[in-house]
């Protein structure tokens, strides 16, 4: 009976995940007429968009992490992406010296050195206006 009158508060869209359906099923009332307090407990379409969001954004940083963690060195592209700041700039910063890189031969791709996106964000922190 729960899960009906929670069709009829919310519309279910088949976005949501199972689970987070779970846990909203899950707070079922002891008694078969709701309080107005008790429907202000009941969890919107938009509340579970957000906390669908908000997991979203939190497994794409765990990856993240896990993906840049324990690198030694960045492609010009993956460094681009990671600062925001455009490719032919750090192209142009590694070949005059401002970012840490090496490149084995001439012409060939640069490797920056990992420990300059950590001195980049804290150089970017200090140069306020």
């Amino acid at each position: 009976m729960f899960e009906m009158i929670l069709k009829n508060k919310i519309k279910l869209n088949n976005v949501l995940s199972p689970c987070i359906i779970t846990v909203i099923i899950a707070k079922k009332p002891k008694k078969a007429t709701m309080t107005i307090e008790e429907w202000n407990q009941v969890a919107t379409v938009k509340d579970l968009e957000k906390y669908h969001q908000k997991t979203i954004d939190a497994v794409k940083g765990l990856l993240h992490e896990k993906q840049t963690l324990g690198k030694e060195f960045y492609t010009p592209k993956e460094f681009s992406l990671l600062t925001g700041i455009k490719y032919s700039t750090v192209v142009y910063s590694c070949q005059v010296g401002r970012i840490q890189a090496r490149q084995h031969e001439p012409n060939c791709s640069w490797q920056i050195v990992a420990s300059e996106v950590e001195r980049l964000k804290k150089e970017a922190a200090t140069n306020t206006l």
